[in-house]
């Protein structure tokens, strides 16, 4: 029992770390892309180049 809860806990820290470490890059992903198509359409809009 306590062998088998020990040796659990190091796969569960490691789903939570690559689960957070997933959610960073996402946001982080989606926010570079908002901020990229914010950019490339007043770069489109522009008339003057």
């Amino acid at each position: 029992m306590v062998y088998e809860e020990y040796h659990g806990r190091p796969y569960a820290m490691l789903i939570a770390v690559v689960l957070s470490f997933g959610a960073v890059v996402y946001g982080a992903v989606y926010v570079f892309m908002m901020v990229f198509d914010k950019i490339y359409e007043l770069i489109t809009k522009t008339p003057t180049l």
